[in-house]
């Protein structure tokens, strides 16, 4: 991530994260109150690498070598719940480009989870981006508000 976004994020992370995480009057629940999730709202960290004409970004070496590299140091961290990467395949219209060449997203149990994973290897993290790309990536939080995928049967 670059310098720039890890202002930004120190800086959301500063703001009242009670307020942030609280739900809003307008929210619903969805579902059976009686199956009600029993897991807390995570945060979702999304680095997004615009797909730029002429723009570098080496797919092999972030898979290979920054990908792992990043999910061995934040992994440690207890809030850490997962990541994941995709590679845009095509636009919203038939024959245009993927509006962002890779999207990799970190989940945390919260914001400042990450923050304590991410801050001690900034530098080593953010280091390591000129080795694969040349694209100033977007960063995004979110508030994960519904994550459903099927359990694998056995």
């Amino acid at each position: 991530m670059a310098r720039q976004a890890m202002n930004c994020l120190t800086g959301c992370a500063q703001n009242n994260s009670s307020e942030r995480n609280a739900p809003e009057p307008s929210q619903t629940q969805i579902g059976n109150p009686k199956e009600e999730q029993t897991h807390k709202n995570m945060t979702k960290i999304s680095v997004l690498y615009p797909n730029h004409k002429g723009a570098r970004f080496d797919v092999r070496y972030y898979l290979d070598r920054h990908v792992p590299r990043s999910i061995e140091l934040l992994s440690s961290h207890p809030g850490f719940k997962g990541v994941s990467v995709d590679r845009g395949a095509a636009g919203a219209e038939p024959g245009t480009d993927a509006p962002y060449v890779i999207m990799c997203h970190f989940l945390f149990d919260s914001l400042e989870d990450f923050l304590a994973a991410f801050t001690p290897h900034a530098t080593t993290l953010q280091g390591d981006v000129p080795n694969y790309t040349d694209i100033q990536p977007l960063i995004q939080i979110s508030d994960v508000l519904l994550s459903r995928t099927p359990q694998a049967v056995v």
